[in-house]
């Protein structure tokens, strides 16, 4: 049974990917060979199987490409396109601490679009020189995933990806180290303010 791709619009509205027309970004629902990758995924590299799935059901741009932001947007329009709106979920009230199954209407999620005040080249004044700032991608996750394996943490290293200087990826770690909080901040509020794709945290049920 043949299924067809339809175009979807990205959170990003593709502002972050220059030379990709958004009218040309499309998906498909999933397939059993998809849900047998995630069905494989493991303690390993999750965000690999992720990379593979997506290079299934997206068509228009490679998924390596893709925000963090516009992953997670598709991979909620799987869940509801491949699946059913409604994801049962398992609670313990933290008063009585007894259980409670409650279902979540995901097709009421919100979605937060790319303000429109993003550019691709953006840059911070930092106490030594400017510096370029651009947006996580999946690619990035991978990498994050491969680095703590053998770190402790990827929270510097995260920020260090998105920074774009003459520095490799380790000496931009050691500089972050190093950095004010109040320096630092500049880099975290570029982010936040930028964030985009489904808010979780928004109310989803009724």
């Amino acid at each position: 049974m043949s299924v067809e791709f339809v175009p979807i619009n990205l959170p990003s509205k593709c502002k972050p990917y220059p030379n990709v027309e958004a009218v040309n970004i499309k998906v498909r629902p999933l397939k059993g060979k998809d849900e047998q990758l995630i069905a494989e995924m493991g303690n390993g590299n999750p965000k690999k199987k992720i990379l593979e799935v997506l290079r299934n059901v997206v068509q228009g741009i490679d998924p390596l490409r893709l925000t963090v932001g516009d992953v997670s947007y598709i991979i909620l329009w799987e869940a509801i396109n491949s699946y059913t709106n409604m994801y049962p979920l398992s609670l313990t009230c933290e008063h009585c601490l007894q259980e409670i199954n409650v279902s979540v209407d995901l097709g009421r999620i919100d979605s937060k679009e790319l303000s429109d005040e993003y550019k691709i080249e953006y840059t911070v004044d930092l106490p030594t020189k400017k510096v370029g700032l651009r947006l996580l991608t999946l690619g990035d996750e991978i990498r994050m995933m491969s680095w703590i394996q053998n770190h402790e943490s990827a929270y510097l290293y995260s920020f260090a990806l998105s920074m774009i200087d003459d520095l490799d990826e380790y000496a931009r770690v050691l500089v972050l180290e190093e950095l004010p909080t109040k320096e630092f901040a500049k880099i975290r509020k570029y982010h936040a303010k930028f964030e985009h794709g489904p808010d979780y945290l928004a109310r989803a049920g009724p």
